[in-house]
Formats: C-alpha cells, sequence, structure tokens
C-alpha cells in the first residue's frame, strides 16, 4: 500500500522529539563518548583548517597564461579551463607546504627526543603483544584507550606555541593511517620522530587558527554545534534502539497477520529495452523523431 505523506504536525513532533533526544544527549555528557568525541575533534581541526588555508592562500596564489599555456603543451588533452585548474592545484599545494614549512619554523617546535626509544618500545608492546585477543595484525583504536596507562599516554613527546604532542596523539596519528599504509619502522627512533612529524601538522595549523580567530566565528560555531547535534542524534537513537525488546517469533506472526495490508509486494515498473546494431543509423532516427519527420517512424519500425 502507499504510505500517506506526513502532516505538518507529525513533521513538528518528529523535530521537537530530535531536538530533545540532542539536548539529552549534551544533558548526559554523550559529547565525551570516545567515537563523538574523536568524531567533532577531527571535524572541528578540519574546519579550522580548511579557513585558514581558505585565508592565506589564494593570495598567494598567481597563475599567469604563460603557465597554463605551458601545462596545456606538456598535456594536449587538457583544454584551457582544465589546464588552468591543474596549474592552481599544483601551485597552490606548493605554496600550502610553504606556509606551513614558515609556520612550523615560527612554532617554536621543541621535540622530546629521549623519550623515543620508550615511544618504539610501547609500540612494539601495543602491535606484537596486545592485552586483548586480536585477530588482526595491526593495532587497534581500542588499544590506544585501553592498553595505554595515563603516565604512557601523556608522555611528552613535543611541544610547539600553542600546544603539545603527546604519545596518545602519536598513536592517533597511526590510527588514521589505513593499516597497509602505516609505517614499518615504528620500532626505530628515526620512524617514531618522521610520525611526530606527521603528527604535528595539525594541531600546528589548528593553534595558527585559533590565533586569528577562526575558533570565535559565529558560523563555524554553529557548524561544530550542527555536527555534534547530528552525532548525539544518532548515538541517542541507537541506545534508545537497544532498549526494545527484541520480539519473539509468535509476535512477529500476529504483528502480520494484523498488518498485511503493509507488507504487499510494490509496484513494479517494467521496461523494454530496443536493441539495434547500427548506432549511427539510430541516432539518425532519434534526430528526426524530435523533429517530428514522418519517417522516423518507418525507420524505428526497421529497428524492432
Amino acid at each position: 500500500s502507499e504510505s500517506e505523506p506526513p502532516t505538518a504536525n507529525q513533521v513538528l513532533t518528529k523535530l521537537v522529539a530530535d531536538k530533545a533526544v540532542m539536548i539529552e544527549g549534551r544533558r548526559n555528557g554523550l559529547l565525551e563518548n570516545d567515537m563523538i568525541y574523536n568524531a567533532v575533534k577531527r571535524f572541528r581541526e578540519r574546519q579550522y583548517i580548511n579557513l585558514l588555508m581558505q585565508k592565506e592562500i589564494p593570495p598567494k596564489l598567481k597563475i599567469t597564461e604563460a603557465e597554463i599555456q605551458a601545462k596545456m603543451k606538456a598535456d594536449p588533452k587538457l583544454d584551457h579551463d582544465k589546464a588552468e585548474q591543474a596549474v592552481k592545484m599544483a601551485k597552490g599545494k606548493t605554496i600550502a607546504a610553504q606556509y606551513y614549512d614558515d609556520l612550523y619554523k615560527k612554532s617554536n617546535v621543541k621535540k622530546a627526543p629521549a623519550n623515543f626509544p620508550r615511544t618504539a618500545e610501547i609500540h612494539q608492546r601495543l602491535l606484537l603483544r596486545p592485552i586483548a585477543e586480536r585477530k588482526v595484525n595491526f593495532i587497534r583504536n581500542h588499544q590506544i584507550k585501553n592498553e595505554l596507562t595515563d603516565v604512557e599516554k601523556n608522555m611528552l613527546l613535543a611541544t610547539f606555541d600553542g600546544g603539545k604532542v603527546t604519545l596518545k596523539d602519536w598513536f592517533m596519528t597511526i590510527g588514521e593511517i589505513a593499516p597497509p599504509y602505516r609505517p614499518r619502522d615504528l620500532h626505530t627512533t628515526q620512524g617514531v620522530d618522521n610520525l611526530l612529524e606527521r603528527a604535528l601538522k595539525t594541531p600546528i595549523l589548528v593553534a595558527e587558527a585559533i590565533r586569528k580567530g577562526i575558533d570565535k566565528r559565529e558560523d563555524v560555531r554553529k557548524k561544530i554545534r550542527e555536527y555534534e547535534d547530528r552525532n548525539l542524534l544518532g548515538l541517542g537513537r541507537q541506545n534508545k534502539g537497544k532498549e526494545v525488546v527484541e520480539p519473539n517469533s509468535q509476535e512477529i506472526k500476529t504483528y502480520y497477520d494484523q498488518n498485511k495490508q503493509r507488507f504487499v509486494e510494490r509496484r513494479k515498473l517494467k521496461v523494454d529495452q530496443i536493441w539495434c546494431s547500427n548506432l549511427k543509423a539510430a541516432q539518425e532516427a532519434r534526430t528526426q523523431l524530435d523533429e517530428g519527420k514522418d519517417s522516423s517512424c518507418k525507420m524505428l519500425q526497421s529497428f524492432i
């Protein structure tokens, strides 16, 4: 059977109910749930960094016609617009990389190499000797939460103007890399240092965005709050769903018998395709058909 469209009152009731779930989630501290906390943190960081780059990169991005022509000559498949976009993209990456390098130098980064050997040891412990049984051959995110002591999590690996990177941050960076592409040298101090460089990038850029007041922008705050609400609503619905007792087979049968009209087979649309071996002739027939010529009907009949 066809379902009736919702009424305005039903829509309003649903919106109010969803809002109540969000408010309840905030009141109950669900924003501290690991899954939501990490998702919101990553979203917030992306917003800050994207807006920082949008502010800093475009004024430095100057494209000349000579560069576009050189790109078209190097790749004849590109037209002018695509060549211009390719040049902008390549030049934008170079400018962004240089911007970060300059920011890194100004951020007064100080590493703690004395803690690198211990970091390598802890990595090998989590990788090769997990406490909980693990069926995969890589470190899982729950190990970072459950198998590191508080002292280990807070072990300092680097500081910079506006922030720091701890062992937990370092491991969270590993978690952001797909297992097949994770570094193979994290049992060495050089491997630890290389990954630390990667772990420093996001917090250094975020700290700069905050220094420039991006976190104070009302549109940014609104977008982050809306993202929090969506996550709270999803988790709230999930938690409410767990409270529902699964029906037994008799209850399922009774419900079906009383609501058979809701389970009728949906209406189907049958489409007949007509294939032809001569594409050019078919295209000509289509053109004549669009123009309303009588001859098109005869041409089409020849394909059937």
